[in-house]
């Protein structure tokens, strides 16, 4: 293209005169990035588009924030997996055209490796389930404390995809528990058979504590473990 024309073969035509290009310019909702000469009739702009917000959403996620309280969301992804989360929504943002809500939860997540699992959210244990190698995960036992099974996924070439085992535990956080402490045991043991496993807190400090005491048992070792903060 030059300055001023266009050529199309052997024919030239002269671009649109600058009244015209303004008003396209003028249809133009906020800023621009092009300068109004450059606009013709070859020139097309299309507008970004834009997310509305449910009035009822809206109101409903703006009082939850302001009164810190959690939600259940459902999610899915562009291949169809569906999850639910419980989050702590503190923010709403609008970033090019979307909008966004800013939030945290309280889950520790775990994926084992491609292959069968064993879940038990009665004794809050998750393990492989393999011939050889296999590993245990044990969640400290506390009051509203849930074992709960999610879709993982793994990648080990380009473009491919396959599932695995993934869970997480989850504790609910409310106005009367400022602070939650997750405590898990992992236990790599051989052969199809799991050694007995518990583990237990001395004492009743509260999560944030400087110190804390657990008594541990793997088979018929036992330990107490913990930490002390200076």
């Amino acid at each position: 293209m030059s300055a001023g024309r266009w050529h199309d073969g052997q024919n030239q035509r002269p671009l649109q005169e600058n009244a015209s290009r303004y008003k396209i310019a003028e249809s133009l909702e906020g800023d621009i990035t092009i300068e109004p000469d450059w606009l013709s009739e070859h020139v097309g702009v299309l507008p970004e588009d834009r997310v509305r917000i449910a009035p009822d959403v809206w109101a409903q996620l703006a009082g939850f924030i302001e009164c810190r309280e959690a939600i259940r969301a459902t999610y899915q992804t562009f291949d169809g997996r569906v999850s639910e989360y419980e989050l702590h929504p503190y923010h709403l943002i609008a970033y090019h055209g979307n909008w966004y809500v800013m939030a945290w939860n309280v889950n520790v997540h775990f994926q084992f490796a491609p292959g069968h699992a064993v879940f038990d959210p009665a004794t809050l244990t998750a393990r492989t389930a393999f011939k050889r190698g296999n590993l245990l995960v044990q969640a400290l036992p506390q009051k509203g404390l849930v074992l709960e099974r999610e879709q993982g996924q793994v990648s080990f070439a380009y473009g491919s995809k396959e599932p695995r085992p993934a869970f997480r535990f989850r504790l609910p956080k409310t106005a009367d528990r400022p602070g939650l402490r997750f405590v898990t045991l992992l236990v790599p043991y051989e052969g199809a058979d799991p050694p007995p496993v518990s583990i237990r807190q001395v004492g009743d400090r509260p999560p944030g504590a400087s110190q804390l005491d657990l008594d541990v048992r793997v088979g018929s070792v036992n330990e107490r473990v913990g930490y002390r903060l200076e």
